[in-house]
């Protein structure tokens, strides 16, 4: 059995070394346009709570319907309808 191994594999075989150091992609979600509005627009009325601001309107639906309508404007490459909404 030994004698198996040491056919197999030479001591020149083991001087160099091929090594995979492929990495595989990940889902990566870059932020868009409307993602950071809405963002914004949140990390806003929270402040303006926490200061005692009073807000006449706080888009707190107007701006998730938003951003899906964006994201689908922009999925079917319909960027002029996408930035007619990021406008508002």
């Amino acid at each position: 059995m030994e004698e198996l191994l040491t056919q197999a594999i030479t001591a020149r075989d083991l001087e160099r070394a091929i090594v995979d150091t492929t990495v595989p992609e990940k889902e990566v979600v870059y932020p868009t346009d409307s993602r950071l509005l809405e963002a914004g627009r949140r990390k806003l009325v929270l402040l303006g709570k926490r200061y005692g601001i009073a807000l006449r309107q706080s888009y707190e639906r107007e701006g998730p319907k938003s951003r899906r309508r964006a994201g689908g404007y922009a999925h079917a490459k319909q960027y002029k309808r996408m930035k007619r909404i990021l406008r508002r």
